[in-house]
């Protein structure tokens, strides 16, 4: 079986920057606003990329799924955020400066945010699929964390 690439990238390292893009997303909404969403997007990332950095370091494909899994939750609960955010800012008022309120356009920047992270993450997760699908296969064959066998 030949070597599987995703995005021209080699697909162990391909989901190691998803790992690593999954966890920094989740963290750039919280300075905007500060709620149920953004921190249950945060500990969704968390544990996501948690399972799948775990998954293809160890070559588990049960972690694979966890995070699959756990994506599935995510990406639903951004698409109601980004809905829920959208609806928050057509509805806003002008209320004195507060800490705990985002303002008008703050509250359409997440918005925003959590629309194109929705659609990254989606593509994530279906490149993330397709590794799961053939994972078996795939985890025989050497990769970045193999080291070189000398058999001969």
């Amino acid at each position: 079986m030949e070597q599987q690439y995703c995005c021209c990238i080699e697909r162990y390292l391909g989901c190691l920057i998803v790992v690593f893009v999954v966890i920094i997303e989740t963290f750039l909404a919280l300075p905007v606003h500060t709620a149920w969403d953004t921190v249950s997007n945060t500990i969704l990332g968390v544990i996501s990329g948690t399972a799948l950095i775990v998954g293809v370091y160890q070559s588990n494909k049960s972690f694979v799924l966890a995070y699959l899994g756990v994506q599935v939750v995510q990406c639903t609960a951004l698409l109601v955020a980004s809905i829920s955010t959208f609806v928050k800012s057509s509805r806003y008022f002008e209320m004195p400066f507060c800490l705990n309120h985002a303002s008008q356009g703050g509250l359409e920047v997440l918005g925003w945010m959590y629309m194109i992270f929705f659609i990254l993450n989606t593509y994530f997760w279906l490149r993330v699929y397709q590794l799961y699908q053939i994972f078996d296969e795939y985890s025989n064959i050497p990769s970045l964390f193999s080291a070189p066998s000398n058999d001969k």
